[in-house]
């Protein structure tokens, strides 16, 4: 869940996601009810969506969520996905 969550923090797709195995199974509809519940992200809308493109992340970070992020990173327990970091570097032209 935690890295589920500071993935979608980053507006990025959950690692797991891209390379599914036995030892680390792609179970993001178990992950996302469970933060859903615990009110740290929302599914975005079908306007949301649209606006931002398909190929965005359909969730969001919730007031709550965001600052439990922040725990994590004040923590240095944050984990930050390789699309993240794919990402960063693009902003920064190193890619």
């Amino acid at each position: 869940m935690m890295e589920f969550l500071c993935a979608i923090s980053d507006d990025v797709k959950w690692d797991r996601a891209s390379f599914p195995s036995l030892y680390e199974p792609d179970n993001w509809m178990a992950t996302e009810n469970a933060l859903t519940k615990r009110g740290l992200i929302k599914r975005k809308t079908i306007k949301e969506i649209r606006a931002e493109g398909y190929d965005t992340i359909p969730y969001r970070m919730t007031d709550i969520g965001l600052i439990v992020v922040q725990l994590l990173k004040v923590g240095g327990l944050f984990i930050q996905a390789d699309a993240a970091k794919e990402k960063l570097c693009k902003r920064r032209g190193r890619l």
